[in-house]
């Protein structure tokens, strides 16, 4: 995107955190130049123009002298803004009162009370901009504005001066003078349409959002911004130049119950930051974005949480914000660094929101979808969008990163089909987030980010309406973004030849509108059927989904929706996930080392026959094989695995039963279990006892140790058996055993 270069600060400055607020935004509209307080008639502007700072929307009548409207100001009965009261007259026009003022050789005017005309060499000390108040019509024309009580609006023969670094309290407007605006490197950013737009109603919307630069244009188009834009980087293009191939790093800093159950359980533990910090350090790491490019893909969508970037002592993430920010930041940025060492490009997922938009605990919060209540409405969208900034300020504009930030997603998943949240709400905060985030990248950055739009789970076409408005979406700005799962109700019931069928039918259903916008398919996976995915059960139907039938039908499966997601004018995809902890139709990783995923996705093994209406062939063009035909007792290795079991001779009452040992040998691991159990309610209650030997990871120092669980329920562990069954989860995860309860 081009840019003008180098325009001087605006006024009045932001405050110094307001680069986490709301910053400046390029966006592209309808205008060729933009007025910095010049009136429409002057040689400074004589073309469609915005005025930024304090201008009036009237046009005076004609004069002499040039007159640069300074906007609205205080004045009292004490203390006079000018000295020199000139006349008060029903007759009083904006051009009248600067007439007799520069015939009395003043150079300035102002008008209040809607006809009394005021004259001065200068302002008063005591005279200060104000943001509102200047409403009075004026005596002699109604369309004009001339004060009101307390206020009066200010003219002078002197161009205001400006200089870059001019700082100014919040809220005191000064004349900016008159710029040129190209459509497509805005000088000030963000847009609001007003009706019966006044400069007063202009500045008003502006200091309520907080911006501290504003300009009007066009009769009805006022702008906000904190400085005038500078020359921009080009845009990222993602998704366009090349087809998107890559995987979502699921779990690693939103953490998902499914995903890793026991880790789900922690609550506010004393132990919550340690734990936090092993989770964090080894669920990814270097080796797992090698192993992403090995496999010949491109690209990594990585989910954040808002409290990454904009904590709140009132909730509970990050220990009620006892935790520092910088811990998990920083191990995002040692994320992005890896994905550019080893040539990956980032989508960086904003996959939480306060109050929630989904009420999924990867939405940040199960239960109710809070983020629209009207108690916090205001507030959750604010705080979004700062996390939204600051996610850019930290993660795009750093040099360091060369642009390998190729997209920011504004949120994952807000469903939008029910009262509590509605599609136009969401639509209002993408009008806003799409043209804040654009808004802080810097000359610093490598590229300005396209910005993804989840489509809330409503038909694509659906957002047409909104899409169209160009002056806020231009061209190559956007994506859009649709999941497309198999495996919840209704879909889940079809045949493997209607999964076949409905994948490939994806091709033209997105393709009917990735030909007007792109669109990505930013979430799917191999599974058809979900026994219950909200925690660790998923685990019932594993020795399922691994007969020679299946492990075909899985390859094929793959390959129509890749096929689908990359056809005509589509955009690519994203698989969920890159691992997971039981599920390998979840797991881009396993099914790969399964072979249900080729070793790069562009090897087809079902290309179908010239003239076929299916997106792939109804079997194979080559012999193909695969790891297992039986699913691993081991999620990190087929061999040697090991697994501690649990015996019982139950009966009505609670009684010691027995403990059993396996080990991989003697000189690796064992995990000895002891309990004694209660029948009643499927609850087993006693204690868990893990013996690990020296083959255990480096951090896990103990040879032993003993942790009482009571009560462990079904196959979820109570967090008090934490820090240690964390350990051994990923003592299991490395490949050295598994245990089962």
């Amino acid at each position: 995107m081009s840019s003008m270069a180098d325009f001087p600060q605006l006024l009045p400055e932001a405050p110094p955190d307001s680069a986490h607020f709301l910053p400046r935004i390029a966006v592209s509209m309808l205008a060729s130049l933009i007025a910095v307080l010049a009136l429409s008639g002057s040689s400074a502007c004589a073309a469609p123009a915005a005025a930024i700072a304090l201008q009036q929307a009237q046009q005076p009548e004609s004069r002499a002298a040039t007159w640069y409207n300074l906007g609205c100001y205080t004045d009292s009965t004490s203390t006079r803004t000018l000295s020199k009261k000139i006349h008060s007259s029903s007759s009083t026009t904006v051009g009248s009162c600067q007439t007799k003022c520069s015939n009395a050789g003043y150079t300035y005017a102002g008008l209040e009370y809607g006809k009394v005309c005021w004259c001065g060499n200068k302002i008063a000390s005591m005279g200060a901009p104000a943001s509102s108040g200047c409403t009075t019509s004026c005596a002699g024309n109604a369309s004009q504005q001339c004060g009101s009580g307390n206020r009066i609006n200010l003219y002078s023969t002197i161009a205001p001066s400006m200089s870059n670094n001019t700082a100014k309290a919040r809220g005191s407007f000064k004349y900016a003078g008159c710029w040129t605006d190209p459509i497509s490197a805005r000088s000030v950013s963000f847009t609001n349409p007003l009706s019966s737009n006044t400069i007063e109603k202009c500045l008003s919307s502006c200091q309520q959002k907080g911006y501290s630069i504003a300009g009007a244009e066009n009769g009805n188009e006022c702008f906000y911004s904190f400085k005038v834009i500078e020359k921009l980087p080009p845009p990222a293009k993602f998704g366009v130049r090349t087809k998107v191939r890559g995987v979502n790093l699921g779990n690693w800093f939103v953490i998902e119950a499914w995903m890793n159950p026991g880790i789900a359980d922690l609550g506010g533990t004393s132990t919550l930051q340690s734990l936090l910090i092993d989770h964090w350090s080894t669920w990814m790491t270097d080796d797992d974005l090698a192993q992403i490019a090995a496999l010949g893909l491109n690209t990594v969508r990585i989910p954040v949480s808002h409290w990454f970037f904009n904590v709140s002592t009132a909730e509970p993430y990050l220990g009620y914000g006892a935790i520092p920010t910088s811990i998990p930041l920083g191990y995002l940025s040692q994320a992005i660094l890896s994905a550019k060492n080893h040539g990956l490009d980032v989508l960086l997922d904003l996959h939480t929101a306060p109050g929630s938009v989904n009420g999924f605990d990867n939405g940040g919060r199960q239960g109710a979808i809070g983020y629209a209540a009207a108690l916090n409405a205001t507030q959750n969208m604010t705080r979004t969008i700062s996390a939204l900034i600051t996610m850019t300020q930290l993660d795009v504009n750093d040099p360091q990163y060369g642009g390998i930030v190729k997209a920011i997603e504004l949120i994952n998943e807000p469903i939008t089909y029910t009262s509590a949240l509605s599609q136009s709400y969401i639509a209002n905060f993408y009008k806003q987030a799409h043209l804040a985030v654009r808004g802080a990248v810097t000359g610093s950055a490598s590229y300005v980010p396209t910005i993804v739009m989840h489509y809330g789970f409503q038909s694509l076409s659906s957002w047409d309406q909104y899409y169209s408005e160009t002056s806020t979406y231009p061209s190559g700005t956007c994506m859009q973004d649709t999941h497309q799962y198999q495996a919840w109700v209704p879909l889940n019931n079809l045949t493997p030849s209607g999964h076949i069928s409905k994948a490939c039918d994806l091709a033209s259903t997105i393709g009917s509108t990735s030909s007007s916008r792109p669109v990505i398919v930013g979430e799917w996976s191999l599974a058809t059927n979900c026994t219950n995915c909200s925690y660790a059960t998923m685990a019932d139907n594993i020795n399922s989904l691994n007969s020679p039938t299946w492990n075909i039908f899985v390859r094929q499966f793959f390959e129509a929706q890749v096929n689908a997601y990359e056809s005509g004018t589509n955009n690519g995809w994203i698989f969920w996930s890159w691992k997971t902890f039981s599920r390998r139709d979840w797991s881009y990783k396993d099914a790969a080392q399964q072979g249900s995923i080729p070793s790069n996705p562009t090897q087809k093994a079902f290309v179908p026959p010239s003239g076929s209406s299916s997106c792939v062939s109804s079997q194979p063009n080559y012999p193909l094989t695969f790891a297992t035909t039986t699913y691993p007792s081991s999620r990190g290795s087929s061999t040697g695995a090991t697994a501690a079991s649990v015996s019982s001779n139950s009966t009505n009452s609670s009684t010691a039963i027995t403990s059993e040992t396996s080990s991989r040998d003697s000189t690796t691991s064992s995990i000895v279990v002891s309990t004694s159990t209660n029948t009643t309610n499927s609850t087993v209650e006693g204690a868990v006892r893990f013996r690990l030997a020296a083959v255990s990871p480096a951090s896990f120092s103990p040879a032993a140790q003993v942790v009482s669980v009571a009560p462990i329920t079904g196959n979820r562990l109570r967090q008090n058996a934490f820090p240690f069954l964390h350990k051994l989860i990923y003592f299991a995860e490395l490949g050295y055993g598994r245990f089962i309860l």
